[in-house]
């Protein structure tokens, strides 16, 4: 992944790469999908957008709050979240059982666990929000980790939307 930092909208290094109108209209495009529109929004934006609904969580201190979702592979997973107290870390995480069978043991399963979008600490009033294609058919985990807090408990705003992938080319992955 390539990090490039840019002065003003950043407009001008995007179309360098991407077409103007495969760019949402909130970063400045042509695009009026509204798909983006739900999911995505001005960087920062404290409310969602019109239409957009969030859900709100307080998470205790040294816990973790979790949503499992079952996804087919290039299925897409949306997400916008903000933390109005302190920091809040963030993964998510695909969870795959394998089975082994042999002929001395009946059935043994084991369950690995990667991290897909790696954990790491957003900062409080700090909208984030980005969106990845799941790699393979599997259970996701979405999870909010406070565990590193020993006193304070934290309240997350959050929004996530599933969508089937159905188109023949692949969505890039994108994350904040």
């Amino acid at each position: 992944m390539k990090i490039q930092i840019v002065n003003g909208n950043g407009l001008d290094v995007l179309v360098q790469d991407i077409s103007k109108d495969n760019i949402p209209k909130f970063l400045g495009g042509n695009s009026e999908c509204p798909f983006l529109e739900t999911a995505g929004g001005v960087y920062g934006k404290a409310a969602p957008g019109e239409g957009e609904q969030w859900e709100e969580v307080q998470i205790s201190a040294k816990d973790k709050f979790e949503l499992k979702f079952q996804l087919k592979k290039d299925d897409l997973i949306a997400y916008r979240f903000r933390c109005d107290n302190k920091d809040i870390g963030f993964a998510i995480i695909e969870s795959l059982t394998v089975t082994i069978s042999s002929s001395i043991f009946n059935l043994n399963q084991r369950f690995q666990k990667t991290e897909v979008v790696p954990n790491a600490r957003h900062l409080q009033g700090q909208t984030s929000e980005g969106q990845i294609a799941a790699p393979i058919d599997g259970e996701y985990i979405v999870q909010w980790d406070n565990s590193f807090s020993k006193l304070r408990k934290k309240k997350i705003q959050y929004s996530i939307h599933i969508e089937p992938q159905t188109s023949e080319t692949p969505i890039e992955n994108s994350v904040e």
